[in-house]
Formats: C-alpha cells, sequence, structure tokens
C-alpha cells in the first residue's frame, strides 16, 4: 500500500490543487459575470427611462402644439360665423330700408301725409334695433 501511495500522491495532490484552483477561478468568473451583468440591466433600465421621459415629451409637446392648433381653428370658425351673422342681418336691415324707401318714394309720388312716412320710419327704426341686438 506504500508503494502504491508513493506513486498515487504525486499524481493526485497537484490534481486536486489544480481542480480547487478551478473551481475558486470559477466562482470568481461567475461571480464577476453576475455582478457585469446586474450593471447591465441597470445601465438598460436607465436608459429605457431616459428615452421613456425624451419619447413623453415629445408627444407632450406634439399635444400641446395640436391643442393649441385647435383652439386657433375654433376661434377662426366662431369668427367666422359672427361675421355670417352680422352680415345676414345687415342684409335684412337693407331689404327693409329699400322696401322703406319705395314705400316712401311711392308715397310721395302719390301725395300721402308725411307724419304716416314718419311714423313707419320709426317702425322701421325700432325693427332695425331689434335684429342688431
Amino acid at each position: 500500500m506504500e508503494e502504491t501511495l508513493k506513486w498515487i500522491l504525486p499524481i493526485f495532490i497537484p490534481l486536486i490543487i489544480s481542480l480547487s484552483t478551478a473551481i475558486i477561478s470559477s466562482r470568481n468568473t461567475i461571480k464577476k459575470t453576475k455582478e457585469e451583468t446586474a450593471k447591465e440591466i441597470v445601465s438598460i433600465r436607465e436608459e429605457t427611462a431616459k428615452e421613456i421621459a425624451r419619447v413623453n415629451a415629445e408627444t407632450l409637446k406634439e399635444l400641446e402644439i395640436i391643442k393649441a392648433q385647435t383652439e386657433k381653428e375654433i376661434a377662426l370658425f366662431r369668427l367666422q360665423q359672427e361675421a355670417k351673422k352680422e352680415t345676414a342681418k345687415d342684409e335684412v336691415v337693407n331689404q327693409i330700408g329699400s322696401q322703406f324707401l319705395t314705400t316712401l318714394l311711392t308715397s310721395s309720388v302719390q301725395g300721402k301725409n308725411p307724419s304716416e312716412m314718419i311714423e313707419s320710419l320709426k317702425e322701421l327704426q325700432h325693427l332695425a334695433d331689434e335684429l342688431k341686438k
């Protein structure tokens, strides 16, 4: 048995030392890899958060621009509607005025009383005032 130990020990001891060193080295490599992976994950998360924040900011700016454009368009539409109403009122007043002038001229030609024409003019003025409201 001593003979066997003499030739086995010089082989096994370096083998055991070599295996122990390899195991320790593997553990250190695994530990370093885990740390590097964790750092990479943190870095990726930070970059992703920054990108999300950037995209959100751009989207918010775009929405603000769209909102401002929409508000301008609504204001313009309202102004156009008001202008149409005013134009329609002016047309009605002009029609009534032309009818009154026709009546006035016809009455003058026919020799009717001017006080009747003045009364008609007052009624017309009242009607025109109501339309402008």
